[in-house]
């Protein structure tokens, strides 16, 4: 599935190679093609960043859970919830809508 998108984004940057502005739909030219894939990629990074944070932070309240005071492990455990369903949906939102060409 990750090569999938790869290479779709690889025909992207090979189609911005060609065209120097691309066309959004009222026909006005929109910035350049690679500084959108640049940030596409940079935001799919960061929302696996926080992903992993979030995992690590879950990992860490249920270790902590032994020696932790249980309101604090009910924090941090909230906390990661809310942080892996945000990461997880903005990733999601990330994949199924690709840049502008």
């Amino acid at each position: 599935m990750g090569k999938q998108y790869q290479k779709e984004i690889e025909q992207i940057l090979q189609g911005a190679e060609s065209k120097p502005t691309s066309k959004k739909a009222g026909g006005k030219a929109s910035g350049n093609a690679n500084k959108e894939v640049s940030s596409f990629i940079a935001h799919r990074r960061l929302f696996k960043l926080f992903l992993l944070a979030s995992l690590g932070l879950l990992l860490l309240s249920f270790i902590g859970s032994a020696f932790l005071p249980s309101l604090i492990v009910k924090i941090l455990i909230v906390i990661a919830s809310i942080t892996f369903l945000l990461s997880y949906g903005g990733l999601l939102v990330s994949i199924n809508t690709k840049p502008n060409r």
